[in-house]
């Protein structure tokens, strides 16, 4: 399972559609789930997007966090405090991924992964 973490703040239209592509997936809908927090402002905001989830997610596992005052790590820490998953992944708001962005996640236990990171100064 995976748990992709939104932070937002404001939301605008952008929002809707980086949700409907993440529920576009290929990917099971009991493989995945949303975090989406939602920073500062609460209304009209809150509303909104409870209306958007039930109107265009039903079924799938969407789940709306509130921070009063909170930054972007703060919001994506709550986000991973509240995740269900083994892996994660961090969505700005107006991120929008491709429709076979996630394949099969039983699968991803099985892949060998090597990440280098190179620093250099100027």
């Amino acid at each position: 399972m995976i748990s992709i973490i939104i932070p937002t703040y404001k939301p605008g239209p952008y929002l809707w559609e980086c949700l409907e592509s993440i529920c576009a997936q290929t990917l099971n809908s009991k493989d995945w789930e949303v975090i989406l927090i939602l920073n500062g402002d609460k209304e009209p905001y809150w509303s909104e997007i409870r209306h958007w989830i039930a109107d265009h997610a039903e079924g799938k596992q969407i789940h709306l966090l509130y921070e009063e005052k909170a930054s972007v790590s703060q919001a994506r820490n709550r986000g991973l405090d509240a995740m269900n998953a083994e892996y994660v992944k961090h969505f700005d708001k107006d991120h929008v991924p491709a429709r076979i962005c996630y394949g099969d996640v039983s699968l991803a236990g099985e892949c060998k992964i090597e990440i280098a990171v190179i620093a250099t100064k100027c």
